[in-house]
């Protein structure tokens, strides 16, 4: 079961904080002080679900919601509630697990309502609540006084309330918009019934309107044929005309071809000596490239072939290097090898001289030692000078390679200076010709834009008078149409008239039948005439005679009037006849006067002598008054000798007021007599207007048809001045382009030349700094050279020293061996010369290959210092090869333009003649066109007819020839004549008669779709009213069963009842209250059959529930409650103070019926009992402090568990 979660209230009523009440399942009470704001919690919720009556929430206004602020507090400008319910288990649709709604407001707007954060409408509003039972009576929500209200309201008032339990208020919306929509149908099927019939009325007369139109347009078809024969003719006679003209444009035509083609062929000449220049340009830019490339070529294969050559000194100074430290070391072989033989061979010495052959020995080996360093440092430094000369004799060379390539490299640019100076002055002297072909080019079209400007805006105004003539065409067709209206609306209206004197409404059965059996006989009325304004005082002045029928012959009036039927006096209704003999022959008479009143009544009439007489002899003296009041006014009382008659037909006769006359129809048709008249006369003048428009539209479309062709020729020249100009601004670019060409070239020119002189400048001073570096570098090598000379002579000096040395201590330490120890002595000397040979067989073998790989190195450098040798040789030939071909392209190149120059002077004197020609065929053609202008306005009128009419699309040029012309135009005339004969017809009349029959075809269908939609809503509801019949009968079978329980239950020993009684639809109150008709099939009120509680209470007569007591009624509308909730419980109950009138012991009746109850359903209890209090699972408290504003308190009481939580918010 659904259950609401939680409330969260802002600004709403006293709750000027946001304040939150979390709510479980079960019974929560709600306590605290009067005038707390406990109440507020219930409307707050009946707010939340949609209520709208400010009375249901103790309020006079919808803004009464909104906190008015207090002390301390500003008045809130927004309230809100939100609602949250668990629908775990799916009773709210839409699948949700929680549903939120929200129904916020502001101060100075309308209510927003929100489901789960989307806004929505009150109706999604109230479909969501009424699918829980949640509807528009609030059944749930018990506010304080609603127990009294429930029992002394209406029973149709209490079905609303079962209605709304039993989840039917959904339906009965849906049936209830069905109903107006039903209502909406049928009011947009009576006005689709008017629009039909109005329809078919017009329909008739657009008929006859088409086939004159028709009748019309076949003597326009032949018309037109016979003007398009005419236009072929005279078309025939400019053909022929043009012919000759044709034949010299011909020949003017070829002589120009002929120039066209010899300039065509000196053009491709010159484009083909153009692209040789070109291809002599790439080429000679292609061998300039490819010496500039050579030249680099040249230059790396000379830096390469100085590294070789640098690679390879190195490498002989290393070879030389190789062999000098193994002579070296040979060299000490050898020497170890002489004192490994001197000490084998030394003879033992005596002791005695032990002692000094040692200290002799130590000396040696002191100054061997201290040598050996001063050798190393020495070796070092020898390598260290060996690598500073390797390094400046490179540099030297780089820099004596780099000091040639930059004065090569001045050389070459000095040159290309020299050229580019030479094509700045050729740049120059070409620019200056430009510049004067450039100014004629611009002074020739200057003057060919002011010749387009002047034809365009001659093209202009002729546009601007073709519109001023349409716009006069469209007016002049309004017009027409206007005019063509009205005629319609006359000629419908004179319909009309005619239909009423055709008719004669109004008229007595009896007179009908004599005017039926006697052709010759009429109308009195319809032989007077009456002023306008009068008809209806000469009908009540002429009495019955206004019904009276005049006979040409004399008759039996007993025979007429037996053979007519009975005729009725005056007084009786009578139909008079008068018979006044033969009166066709007579005159008119009267006077015919118009005036106002008074009047006579022969002043206002005429009508032929013969009935003037009569009606003199038949009536007495009759005076028209405006109203007899004014007479009176004016002339005393009524006189006592004749008759008056007001305009209004009243009549007074001898003094006394008669009754005034009610039959209208010898007025109406007095007045549809004079109305005829009228409406013909304005019909004469409407179809006088309606040839008048048409003729000036003629006139107007043929003004507008030479307006065109005025416009065309204009805009025709427009063109071809826009051309010439066109093509002067083309030659005009091309010289442009020319001149900014030649003016780039001449800058470019210029500017290489200068950045050529600033290169060549630059090379110069990098040229003297690289002669001071390799001067200072060249000294440096010498230095260098000397210092390595003299470190050599050192070290040689050095090495003898130790050498010498070295020998001494090998001698001294071989005499010591042999005095101290002979054999070991001697055994130790050869190990040490032993280890001092190895040593030196070992550097020996380091040495060897090593040199010999410096060796054999040393001629594959050689090798490859003699290929860069020899590439370097030929790269210079070729570079003064690919010189020599530079050279003889730009030769080449100066040629070409001494020809082309040649060309464009033949090319300007074929231009002239050219140009010669194309005057001479500019006359001929000039002379054609005012023909072709001719031949065109007649084509073009041939077309316009051909456009307009289908007859003139298949005649043809032997037709147009065969007869003579004065024929075609006699007949031409006659058909122009028959068709003004015809008079105006309503073009667009078959257009509206079809447009008309295809509205009314579709108001036909849909009339019949609104016929089927009738018939589908009345379906829709009587279903939607079976259905709620059908649940009604079965809740309420329900809830009439619970109700006996409860009742069984509070009042013990009672019975109740719940009964449907007839009563008569609610209005009014009742009706706002939520009570509805019930409607039966076809939309008809059915009576309602409310709901009546009954209740016998024990030991008590019965009595009506107005005499119950407060507790009586309040466990009254308690059981009735509680019958509504067994039979479908709604998500939650709201009990605000119910059982405020109950003693305790009924108190603890109620509180059994919540205890039993509360695991089927939430209650939420609003009380001041205690024992109410101790059953709550929660209790809230609600207080208000001095700020005016509510708080509130929260304590669960009993939880599942046992446990025991304390909160307060």
């Amino acid at each position: 079961m659904a259950f609401l979660k939680a409330i969260e209230l802002r600004g709403f009523k006293t709750f000027a904080r946001p304040t939150e009440i979390l709510l479980v399942p079960g019974v929560t009470v709600i306590i605290g002080p009067n005038g707390s704001g406990k109440s507020n919690l219930a409307d707050a919720v009946l707010w939340a679900l949609g209520e709208q009556s400010p009375s249901a929430l103790r309020g006079k206004g919808m803004q009464d919601v909104l906190f008015a602020g207090s002390k301390g507090h500003q008045p809130s400008a927004a309230a809100e509630v939100n609602l949250l319910f668990d629908n775990s288990q799916g009773e709210f649709p839409g699948g949700y697990q929680e549903v939120q709604i929200t129904r916020r407001v502001l101060r100075e707007g309308a209510s927003e309502y929100f489901i789960n954060g989307s806004a929505c409408r009150l109706l999604d509003l109230q479909e969501l609540c009424a699918a829980v039972g949640l509807g528009r009576e609030m059944h749930s929500v018990i506010s304080q006084g609603k127990v009294d209200e429930l029992l002394s309201s209406s029973p149709a008032a209490r079905r609303a309330l079962v209605e709304e339990a039993a989840g039917l208020s959904l339906y009965k919306k849906r049936r209830d918009r069905a109903q107006a929509k039903m209502s909406r149908v049928r009011q947009d099927l009576e006005r689709v019934g008017d629009v039909e019939r109005e329809l078919r009325t017009t329909l008739r007369p657009l008929k006859q309107q088409a086939s004159a139109a028709q009748k019309h347009l076949e003597l326009s078809e032949a018309a037109a044929e016979c003007q398009a024969l005419l236009a072929l003719r005279t078309v025939s006679g400019l053909l022929e005309e043009s012919g000759a003209l044709e034949e010299a444009r011909e020949r003017l035509l070829q002589a120009r071809a002929r120039n066209e083609r010899e300039l065509e062929s000196l053009r491709g000449r010159r484009a083909e000596e153009e692209a040789a220049f070109a291809r002599a340009l790439a080429d000679r830019e292609e061998r300039a490239a490819a010496f500039h490339r050579a030249q680099a070529d040249a230059q790396r294969l000379e830096q390469r072939l100085s590294q070789a050559r640098q690679r390879y000194a190195r490498l002989e100074a290393e070879a030389e290097r190789m062999r000098r430290r193994r002579e070296a070391s040979e060299a000490e072989r050898a020497q170890a090898q002489a004192r490994l033989d001197a000490v084998a061979g030394l003879p033992a010495l005596s002791e005695g001289r032990l002692g000094v052959v040692r200290r002799a020995a130590a000396a040696l080996a002191a100054q061997l030692e201290e040598r050996r360093p001063l050798l190393q440092q020495l070796d070092a430094g020898e390598e260290s000078r060996k690598d500073a000369i390797l390094e400046l004799e490179s540099r030297r060379s780089r820099d004596r390679q780099r000091l040639e390539m930059l004065r090569r490299e001045r050389e070459e640019m000095g040159r290309r200076r020299q050229a580019a100076a030479a094509r700045g002055a050729e740049a120059a002297d070409t620019l200056r010709g430009l510049a004067e072909q450039r100014a004629e080019a611009e002074e020739d079209r200057a003057a060919a834009a002011a010749a387009a400007a002047a034809a365009a805006a001659a093209a202009r105004g002729a546009a601007g008078e073709l519109a001023g003539v349409r716009t006069k065409v469209s007016q002049a067709a309004a017009a027409l149409r206007g005019e063509q209206e009205v005629v319609s609306s006359l000629e419908g209206r004179l319909r009309v008239l005619e239909g009423v004197l055709h008719r004669r409404d109004g008229l007595p059965v009896a007179a009908a039948a004599l005017l039926q059996a006697r052709p010759g006989a009429r109308l009195l009325v319809e032989l007077l005439q009456v002023l306008p304004g009068y008809e209806q005082a000469v009908a009540a002045a002429l009495g019955p005679l206004a019904d009276a029928v005049v006979l040409e012959e004399e008759a039996d009036v007993r025979v007429l009037a037996g053979a007519a039927g009975p005729l009725e006096t005056i007084s009786t209704g009578r139909s008079a006849e008068v018979d006044v003999g033969k009166v066709g022959a007579g005159g008119q008479d009267g006077a015919g006067r118009a005036g106002g009143f008074p009047v006579t009544l022969w002043d206002v009439i005429s009508a032929p002598a013969g009935v003037i007489t009569c009606l003199r002899r038949l009536l007495p003296p009759t005076t028209l008054v405006e109203s007899l009041e004014s007479w009176e006014r004016e002339w005393g009382p009524p006189p006592g000798d004749g008759r008056l008659v007001s305009s209004g037909g009243e009549v007074v006769t001898y003094g006394l007021h008669a009754a005034r006359r009610l039959s209208v129809g010898p007025e109406a048709i007095m007045r549809a007599k004079r109305e005829t008249v009228e409406c013909r006369a304005a019909l004469e003048e409407a179809q006088a207007a309606v040839a008048e428009a048409t003729e000036r539209l003629v006139l107007l479309e043929q003004t507008a048809a030479h307006a065109q062709a005025e416009r065309e020729e204009r805009e025709r020249a427009a063109t071809e001045a826009r051309r010439a100009v066109a093509r002067l601004q083309e030659a005009e670019s091309v010289l442009r382009s020319r001149f900014d060409q030649a003016q780039q070239a001449g800058v470019a020119a210029q500017g290489e030349a200068e950045r050529l002189g600033e290169a060549q400048h630059g090379l110069q001073q990098e040229e003297g700094e690289l002669e001071a570096t390799l001067r200072d570098s060249e000294g440096g090598l010498s230095a260098e050279r000397e210092a390595l000379r003299g470190a050599r002579e050192e070290q040689e000096q050095l090495r003898r020293q130790m050498a010498f040395l070295q020998c001494k201590a090998s001698q001294a330490a071989v005499l010591e061996v042999r005095l101290r120890e002979q054999s070991r002595a001697r055994r130790q000397e050869l190990d040490f010369v032993t280890r001092q040979a190895e040593a030196a067989d070992a550097a020996l073998a380091r040495l060897r290959p090593r040199e010999a790989a410096v060796a054999a190195l040393l001629p594959e450098v050689g090798v490859l210092v003699q290929v860069t040798e020899a590439l370097a040789v030929y790269a210079a030939g070729a570079v003064r090869h690919l010189e020599g071909k530079a050279d003889a392209s730009r030769q080449t190149s100066a040629q070409f333009g001494e020809v082309l120059r040649e060309l464009a002077d033949r090319e300007a004197g074929l231009q002239r003649e050219f140009a010669t020609t194309g005057e001479e065929l500019a006359e001929t053609q000039v002379r054609l066109a005012h023909l072709a202008d001719r031949l065109q306005q007649e084509e073009e009128r041939l077309e316009e007819l051909k456009r307009r009419h289908l007859s003139p699309r298949s005649v043809t040029l032997e037709a147009a020839l065969e007869g003579e012309a004065e024929q075609l135009a006699a007949r031409l005339q006659d058909l122009l004549d028959k068709k003004e004969r015809l008079g105006p017809v309503n073009p667009l009349a078959d257009r509206e008669c079809r447009e008309v029959s295809e509205r009314l075809a579709l108001i036909s269908e849909q009339r019949r779709d609104l016929e089927g939609s009738l018939a589908e809503l009345t379906k829709v509801i009587d279903d939607l009213q079976r259905h709620i019949a059908t649940v009604f009968a079965s809740f309420f079978e329900e809830v009439r069963v619970s109700f006996r329980e409860m009742v069984s239950v509070l009042f013990p020993g009672a019975r109740g009842e719940l009964r449907l009684e007839e009563t008569k639809p609610a209005d009014g109150a009742d009706a706002e209250e939520g009570a509805e008709e019930d409607v039966a099939p076809g939309g008809r009120c059915a009576p309602i059959l409310g709901i009546n509680l009954q209740i016998k209470l024990p030991h008590k007569a019965p009595r009506t529930l107005t005499l119950l007591s407060g507790g009586e009624k309040a466990l009254t509308a308690i059981a009735f409650l509680f019958a509504l909730f067994l039979a479908k419980p709604c998500p939650f109950y709201i009990l605000d103070e119910v059982e405020a009138a109950l003693d305790n012991h009924n108190i603890g009746r109620f509180l059994s019926l919540l205890t039993r109850y509360q695991e089927r359903t939430q209650f939420l209890v609003v009380t001041h009992q205690r024992r109410t209090m101790e059953i709550a699972d929660t209790l809230y408290g609600v207080t208000m402090g001095e700020d005016g504003v509510s708080r509130v308190l929260s304590r669960r009481l009993r939880r599942p568990d046992g446990a025991v939580r304390q909160a307060s918010s």
